[in-house]
């Protein structure tokens, strides 16, 4: 149920009242969780970006030894 929903019914009854509220907390650690699953998400992914491109600097930085043989045959 939406949070404006269980306003709609006006209650002076305690336990009423309580269960509403811990239905809107329900509803608000929902929210919470949902939104904290996307940011975690967007920092893996910001993580796995920054050590792509640090990767990708090593490479175009490290110096690089290259080998070459040549045989000659007359």
């Amino acid at each position: 149920m939406h949070e404006s929903a269980l306003d709609n019914f006006p209650t002076t009854d305690p336990v009423e009242l309580y269960e509403r509220q811990i239905e809107k907390l329900k509803i608000q650690l929902n929210r919470l969780n949902r939104e904290n699953v996307t940011l975690q998400t967007r920092l893996a992914m910001a993580d796995r970006d920054s050590r792509v491109k640090a990767e990708l600097g090593q490479i175009k930085t490290e110096p690089r030894e290259l080998h070459v043989s040549i045989n000659l045959q007359f």
